[in-house]
């Protein structure tokens, strides 16, 4: 992977999209009922999950005036009326900010005596089996404990023409009634199975052998081509075209991740010539990627090799799609798992910073898990309320932030939301975790064919130079190191760390940012750093004239440590194309660092 938000990179233009107020902060993705949470600290935005069945009662070809019914929408829009969010710059915002995904047609469902079905909700006039577009039945068997257990599941014809032209119109119809609603922060494009652009559904047994083989093409079985030009890209682009004709000045996401093919996703960002517009070339880039894959490190979806040597263009993968449109299409991840046991908060910090250190997302939408220390067996929030963001403060001694929500207590859920939407331009809190892929290229997964994000969690700030290695626990990875971090199966900060391999090793910042080559007052510096030795290392920062070095005071507890100080200093990469520089000269262990984070929130000229 290359380095991601790596100081020196080209001036991005500004999205064509406004997120509205409120837009750039946590959703609770899992807000069925809702209802606020409740948890001390925690705010949220709400989601809506929106049925088809449930609002196209009728065929609006043949009934105009009767096929559609928004009230599901309306009811909760009156709910959220009644509640209000504080974002974490002291906006407080009533009503509060809601997000729709739409319109869901087929997900996971229930297990009966161990036969696990999908929920279809094609609306009945058009999935049945007199309806304008039959869904297909397909027999699945699955064996569960010795015995075969055969039942037929019900997929959404998405290779009809009458299916497609449906959802286009009740797309239309949405926009006509919510597209310039304020209440309405954004969308989610439901383009498959659980609202991604998915065609296999493992959880009933749908395969993607089972809806593409087409080894045989007059079997009722060979459904949908998953490649570059078949139905399925079709139905992408047939909605991808519906929202943005609907849905102008609101930010929509496509959930891209897991598309049958890799080129496709390419297909729907950039295009095919003569035959379709890509959301990247829109004249107002207001679909973008969401990515719900967000964890600790995700192994690149990658459905079969590419050719070797692939070609220029093909830069289809979902990280490389994500990192080469960062800042230029709205972009939102969303966790693809909760955790529990011992090493819970260690994967969930690295799964934060993943998602937000290298993609510039718009916001992140998440479980309850997430956010709530306590939850119960379906995964609600449970007894007592309290907050799992702000357990990486208290627990873990991640630096409190001043800001205006919450003062000088500021948690982990205030620095990750405040970073929300950052540009090249308008980044504040510029930072580096050091980090190498858990899913190395030719492991086991994937075939061996893909990998997971192999580099630091750079947000505008990288090693400019100097050697260092990658600290790590596992066996099985190239970064193991025998020695280990502290309390590493459990410390949030000890999944991986950076070791100085030299006398200096230095970080430099993006120089596109609009405050790059100042001066500021109250400029926070942040390191987090190993007390293995009672050797110290200096800190060496530029100021306008000159330099200041700063010593760190290390200590032999053999514990995680934070060194922070704040200065006037120059933002700018004076110091030989850096702007700070770890220097030690001292015996092994040499400096062990997690993290090295600017922080110029607080700065003045």
């Amino acid at each position: 992977m290359p380095g991601a938000g790596a100081p020196g990179s080209a001036t991005l233009a500004a999205p064509d999209y406004a997120l509205a107020p409120g837009g750039a902060m946590l959703v609770d993705r899992d807000n069925f009922n809702g209802a606020a949470r409740a948890i001390p600290g925690i705010e949220l935005g709400s989601h809506l999950d929106v049925l088809w069945a449930e609002i196209n009662p009728a065929n609006c070809a043949t009934n105009p005036t009767g096929c559609t019914d928004f009230s599901v929408i309306e009811d909760r829009l009156r709910q959220m009326g009644q509640q209000q969010v504080t974002t974490v710059d002291g906006q407080v915002l009533s009503p509060r900010p809601l997000w729709l995904s739409l319109p869901r047609f087929w997900s996971q469902g229930n297990e009966i005596d161990g036969i696990r079905y999908c929920n279809n909700n094609v609306p009945s006039w058009l999935g049945s089996s007199n309806g304008v577009a039959p869904n297909y039945a397909i027999s699945v068997t699955r064996t569960v404990g010795g015995q075969a257990l055969t039942h037929t599941e019900y997929v959404p014809r998405l290779d009809s023409a009458a299916l497609q032209a449906a959802y286009s119109t009740l797309i239309q119809r949405l926009g006509a009634a919510f597209g310039n609603d304020p209440r309405i922060a954004g969308l989610f494009i439901a383009g498959g199975y659980d609202n991604e652009t998915n065609l296999a559904a493992p959880w009933c047994g749908i395969t993607l052998e089972l809806i593409a083989n087409c080894a045989n093409p007059a079997s009722p079985q060979c459904l949908i081509s998953a490649y570059a030009g078949g139905e399925y890209d079709q139905f992408v682009r047939n909605a991808l075209d519906a929202f943005h004709q609907a849905f102008p000045r609101k930010p929509v996401y496509l959930l891209f991740a897991p598309a049958p093919d890799d080129y496709l996703r390419c297909n729907w960002v950039y295009g095919v010539p003569g035959q379709f517009t890509g959301i990247a070339q829109y004249s107002n880039r207001h679909i973008g990627l969401g990515f719900n894959g967000m964890r600790y490190d995700v192994p690149g979806f990658i459905r079969r090799p590419p050719p070797a040597p692939p070609p220029a263009s093909a830069r289809c993968s979902v990280f490389q799609l994500l990192l080469d449109n960062r800042g230029l299409l709205p972009i939102k991840l969303e966790p693809s798992q909760s955790w529990s046991g011992v090493a819970r908060r260690q994967i969930e910090y690295w799964s934060w910073l993943f998602g937000l250190g290298p993609f510039w997302p718009d916001f992140i939408d998440t479980q309850p898990e997430w956010f709530c220390a306590n939850t119960d067996g379906d995964g609600n929030c449970g007894t007592p309320a309290a907050s799992e963001l702000r357990a990486f403060n208290t627990q873990y001694g991640f630096p409190a932030i001043t800001t205006p929500r919450n003062g000088n207590q500021g948690d982990f859920g205030d620095w990750l939301e405040r970073q929300f939407g950052d540009s090249p331009t308008s980044a504040r809190d510029l930072w580096t975790a050091f980090h190498r892929t858990e899913f190395p290229h030719t492991g086991s997964y994937c075939q061996g064919y893909c990998e997971g994000f192999d580099d630091n969690f750079n947000h505008f700030l990288a090693v400019a130079y100097g050697p260092y290695s990658v600290r790590c626990g596992d066996s099985s990875l190239p970064c193991y190191d025998p020695v280990p971090l502290p309390q590493a199966a459990t410390n949030i900060y000890s999944r991986f760390a950076g070791r100085m391999d030299g006398a200096a090793l230095a970080f430099a910042i993006s120089n596109t940012l609009s405050y790059y080559g100042q001066t500021l007052d109250n400029v926070h510096i942040r390191l987090a750093y190993v007390n293995d030795s009672d050797a110290d290392f200096s800190v060496t920062l530029p100021t306008e004239f000159s330099s200041i070095t700063l010593p760190v005071d290390r200590t032999a507890a053999g514990n995680w440590a934070w060194f922070e100080t704040t200065q006037r200093i120059k933002l700018a990469n004076d110091l030989n194309g850096a702007i700070l520089r770890i220097d030690y000269n001292g015996p092994d262990p040499r400096p062990t660092l997690h993290m090295v984070w600017i922080d110029v929130n607080d700065a003045a000229p």
